[in-house]
């Protein structure tokens, strides 16, 4: 059936989806983005919808900066841009910081919930088909402590715990019958802020990805 099936697809992220440049610190050009990058790959007929936002997290809301809330935010993205046959979900990053005190088995659990709405088509107009693809998010580099988010994210904690998501995620991705991919595994945050990826490699990540959506396009063949 070759690449048939998913013709619409949406990325749902934080600002490593955005694609906030570390180095130019401003946005990098859609070209550049992975989703951009998964457009071009995918080639024409292809509709990939970016909805990255800096701050988001999996389930827990910014007292400073509001709609920050993955699960609070989605059924009004997937409204919006349904017919949706895949949703790549790629958040976790933001609930390491220290105002929020999460474990990456509590982060998991918000993804859990996550999950339940992009398959649930009782919550929005999706007909219960829709793959999900969940990617665990970059590494935060050891280094985070010495960057300008050192006091948002503190230190070696957040680090560590941004290398047990994936465990927790492939766990939740199992249980729920979703596919995974180990996003540290492809890609990896700049050492200029220690979170935010480069252009090299948001297309790292961008061809991993499309070999995933091109799997999972054969498996549903």
């Amino acid at each position: 059936m070759g690449m048939e099936k998913i013709r619409h697809i949406l990325c749902y992220g934080d600002s490593n989806t955005f694609g906030w440049d570390p180095v130019a610190r401003e946005r990098l050009a859609g070209g550049i983005r992975w989703p951009g990058q998964l457009r071009r790959m995918l080639g024409e007929g292809y509709e990939v919808v970016e909805e990255g936002l800096g701050g988001r997290t999996v389930a827990n809301h910014d007292p400073i900066q509001p709609g920050r809330s993955g699960l609070d935010m989605l059924r009004f993205c997937l409204e919006t841009h349904t017919p949706l046959e895949l949703v790549i979900v790629m958040l976790g990053t933001n609930d390491l910081k220290k105002a929020y005190h999460m474990a990456p088995s509590e982060i998991a659990r918000g993804m859990e919930e996550i999950v339940k709405v992009i398959k649930s088509p009782l919550i929005w107009n999706g007909r219960g088909e829709t793959e999900i693809l969940l990617v665990s998010p970059v590494w935060v580099r050891e280094n985070i402590a010495k960057t300008e988010f050192g006091d948002m994210f503190g230190g070696e904690k957040a680090h560590k715990y941004s290398k047990e998501l994936a465990k927790e995620y492939r766990k939740v991705a199992k249980g729920c019958g979703c596919h995974f991919l180990d996003g540290a595994k492809e890609a990896e945050a700049s050492v200029a802020d220690g979170i935010h990826m480069d252009a090299q490699n948001h297309e790292k990540l961008a061809r991993a990805i499309y070999n995933k959506v091109c799997s999972i396009n054969k498996g549903n063949g």
